[in-house]
């Protein structure tokens, strides 16, 4: 696949992204843009139907803390895809499978494990983020927490839930990752320059599985997404 390029741009669910991924793919102009979604979850962020599960329903909440609307960023991913005359391609697993494997993996985690994997992987020098944890009343307050810790150090939310949740690192990373992977290898079959958009987590491993195959890998990650354009206006 000599000459391909694919450009990975990190979308976190909660932050509001669309504007920014509208104006880099447009400044990209690539041939194919590949969102993690699968058409169900497609369809449902059009008709801003949102299946009420604590997941999604945590994940709304969340989103609404930092003004954005859950799958903006994902909508803004099909919007720029428009706006370019760029093919687009779902490369996620069917939802409603993910969802069911999700739920049974969740039933038997508690907040008090939760808090557990957290201070036992944290390290000695991160004490002011431990002191915040440990305030947290319930599942909510955590996760915000978590969200915050998530963008600055994806890889190391990543190493936390393989360690101590393995059938969830399972469902959430490989199972899917491995997916998206074969949905990009489809892209770059017909196109040379190709973007996706996927959540931060998933970077570092398709990062890796692309590059190994000769493909020029280029990661744009959340915190430089949220920035983008900023220099244009003279913000440092």
């Amino acid at each position: 696949m000599s000459g391909k390029k694919v450009t990975i741009i990190a979308s976190c669910h909660v932050f509001d992204l669309k504007k920014k991924i509208v104006s880099i793919i447009e400044e990209i102009g690539p041939g194919c843009v590949c969102i993690e979604l699968d058409e169900k979850r497609l369809e449902r962020l059009k008709r801003e139907d949102f299946e009420e599960n604590p997941l999604s329903a945590l994940q709304r909440d969340i989103a609404r803390i930092y003004g954005a609307d859950l799958g903006n960023d994902m909508l803004g991913a099909v919007e720029g895809a428009e706006s370019v005359g760029a093919e687009l391609l779902l490369i996620d697993e069917d939802i409603e499978d993910t969802m069911a494997k999700i739920k049974e993996a969740l039933s038997s985690i508690t907040l008090s494990q939760l808090m557990g994997s957290i201070w036992s992987d944290e390290k000695d020098d991160d004490q002011e983020w431990m002191k915040d944890a440990s305030k947290a009343r319930d599942m909510h307050s955590l996760i915000e927490l978590l969200v915050r810790k998530f963008e600055e150090d994806p890889d190391s939310y990543r190493g936390m839930l393989s360690s101590n949740f393995p059938q969830l690192s399972k469902i959430l990373l490989d199972e899917r990752e491995e997916f998206m992977f074969r949905g990009l290898e489809y892209a770059l079959s017909k196109h040379d320059n190709v973007v996706a958009v996927v959540g931060a987590g998933h970077i570092s491993e398709l990062e890796k599985r692309l590059s190994s195959g000769d493909v020029k890998v280029d990661a744009i990650q959340v915190k430089d997404v949220r920035r983008w354009g900023m220099d244009k206006v003279g913000i440092s």
